[in-house]
C-alpha cells in the first residue's frame, strides 16, 4: 500500500468505445490455419464470427492508442489497482509517499500556489488531457493505493 500527498490530476473518461472485428474458428472452437474451408484438427467446417470489443479511454489505453502521445508516458504515474482514473505526476516537487508515522502540514496557500504552478508548468500535458478526456480537475491532497 502506498500513501500519497501532493498534487493529482482526478479525470472522467469518455465514453467507452466499441471495436468490431471478426474472427474464423470451427465449431470446436479450434482456432488454426484458415487458408483452408474446414479444420486441420477435427475436420469441422470454419465459420466467421463478428465480435464487438469495449475499449475504456483508459490513460495507457489511450498512449497505445496514440491518443495521448508517448512524449508525455512518464509525466505521470497511473496507479493500476485504482477505480478512478488518476494520475500523479512523477515530478516530486509537486507531493511526496507518505511511510509509517510523521506528521504533515496541508497549506492552503501552499496548495493552491502548487495548483496554480504545476497547470503552468504542464499546460502542454493538460491540453492533451482536454481532448482525451470528458474532464478532468487538477487537485491537492492524499491518495492512498495498492502498488
Amino acid at each position: 500500500m502506498s500513501t500519497y500527498l501532493g498534487i493529482y490530476i482526478k479525470a472522467i473518461p469518455k465514453k467507452v468505445e466499441e471495436k468490431s472485428y471478426n474472427h474464423q474458428k470451427c465449431s470446436e472452437g479450434h482456432t488454426n490455419n484458415y487458408s483452408a474451408n474446414f479444420c486441420q484438427e477435427c475436420g469441422q467446417k470454419i465459420i466467421t464470427l463478428s465480435s464487438i470489443d469495449k475499449v475504456d479511454h483508459t490513460y495507457f489505453n489511450m498512449l497505445n492508442d496514440g491518443t495521448i502521445p508517448e512524449v508525455y508516458e512518464d509525466m505521470v504515474y497511473k496507479p493500476e489497482y485504482l477505480d478512478d482514473e488518476i494520475l500523479i505526476p512523477n515530478n516530486n516537487i509537486y507531493g511526496v509517499e507518505l511511510y509509517k508515522g510523521g506528521a504533515y502540514s496541508i497549506y492552503q496557500n501552499y496548495s493552491i500556489h502548487s495548483i496554480r504552478t504545476f497547470k503552468d508548468e504542464y499546460s502542454d500535458f493538460l491540453e492533451v488531457l482536454d481532448s482525451a478526456y470528458k474532464s478532468y480537475e487538477v487537485l491537492y491532497g492524499v491518495v492512498y493505493y495498492h502498488d
